[in-house]
């Protein structure tokens, strides 16, 4: 059971990271990242799943709770097309109507606006890692 996540800016969106599992070990860390990326988000954030292998009852919750906060806040809430496995559980458990995923690199590049691009890998430049009490 391990997460990595961060919190990154493409554009003029704030983007959140998730590698690993969420599970009810590691949710708590991708909460402190959600609350990161409200505090500092211009309005959008993309919530970037690609590289999450596993997600259970409590991952659910947490990113539940985070559309909710986006929304109480005014913020829009993205998802980059999530591998097979998690868009699957997202439908089972209704959050795919919940939460608007980008359907192409257009897509994202119109959402995340002119100075969007490749962001670069977590040693390169990303923003450090959530971890709790941040």
């Amino acid at each position: 059971m391990w997460l990595t996540s961060w919190v990154d800016w493409e554009g003029e969106a704030t983007v959140v990271h998730a590698r690993g599992e969420i599970d009810a070990f590691t949710s708590g860390s991708l909460g402190q990242c959600f609350r990161r990326a409200m505090t500092d988000s211009r309005g959008r954030v993309i919530l970037d799943l690609n590289e999450v292998t596993f997600i259970d009852g409590a991952g659910l919750r947490v990113l539940d709770q985070f559309h909710q906060d986006c929304r109480d806040r005014g913020l829009s809430l993205d998802l980059t097309p999530p591998p097979a496995h998690i868009r699957r559980l997202l439908e089972v458990v209704g959050l795919d109507r919940l939460l608007s995923t980008l359907g192409s690199s257009s897509e994202r590049h119109a959402a995340t606006g002119p100075a969007a691009g490749r962001l670069p890998e977590r040693d390169a430049g990303a923003g450090p890692p959530c971890k709790p009490g941040q």
